[in-house]
């Protein structure tokens, strides 16, 4: 099976809805250094709130990261994260609940995210991938930067 393309998305006040798949680029940013991290956030309903917004905390002190993988994102989660400033104005996020998401994913979904800097704006694609042999629906999800027309990350 061949991996499905997915969108990330910028909000965007003052247009609805406020989250737009993120514009293309020209492909003339250079980049010297990209720093990548994974963070396990913990699906389980207990003290959920309270894990969240110590997730924030953190994530606020660690501004030289511009690609966060989240693994055991909620519905809720990803509800917080889309409703906070903060996020808002630095990331850019897939979402689990567009179309091309909804062709490979179960509607009880718990999972995977990516979130990229803003400054990475279209130059930034996805895509998931289901894994043929997993009873648990399990897929992989990918980030790839096209930086400049030969370069890719």
């Amino acid at each position: 099976m061949s991996a499905t393309p997915i969108e990330f998305y910028a909000y965007e006040p003052g247009v609805f809805p406020c989250w737009q798949p993120a514009p293309n680029k020209d492909n003339q940013t250079t980049i010297s250094e990209i720093s990548i991290a994974t963070w396990n956030v913990w699906y389980d309903r207990l003290e959920q709130w309270r894990r969240f917004q110590g997730f924030l905390k953190e994530l606020r002190k660690l501004d030289n990261i511009d690609i966060l993988c989240l693994q055991e994102v909620t519905s809720s989660f990803f509800q917080w994260l889309q409703d906070d400033d903060s996020i808002r104005a630095t990331w850019l996020l897939t979402d689990r609940w567009d179309a091309n998401h909804r062709q490979t994913l179960a509607d009880n979904w718990y999972g995977n995210m990516i979130l990229v800097k803003r400054r990475f704006s279209g130059y930034v694609s996805g895509s998931i991938m289901p894994f043929q042999t997993s009873r648990m629906g399990r897929y992989a999800m990918m980030a790839k930067l096209t930086i400049g027309k030969d370069s890719q990350v």
